[in-house]
């Protein structure tokens, strides 16, 4: 078995911003989840506090570039 990835904040902003540039649509809440490459929603939630606030800052980095 693979060891588990560990998702710092940056790489979970990076995940949301791949699966924005990729579906062309946020992530829903059920869509955090590593089938869909990304973390849980338990992870987003301990990591960054909601799991709204890394599509906040993937949203603002891609307006931004």
């Amino acid at each position: 078995m693979p060891a588990p990835r560990l998702w710092t904040r940056d790489a979970i902003v990076a995940a949301v911003k791949a699966f924005l540039a990729k579906e062309g649509r946020a992530p829903t809440r059920l869509e955090f989840a590593p089938q869909y490459g990304l973390p849980s929603l338990r992870v987003v939630e301990r990591r960054m506090g909601t799991w709204q606030e890394p599509l906040r800052l993937a949203q603002e980095e891609l307006s931004d570039a």
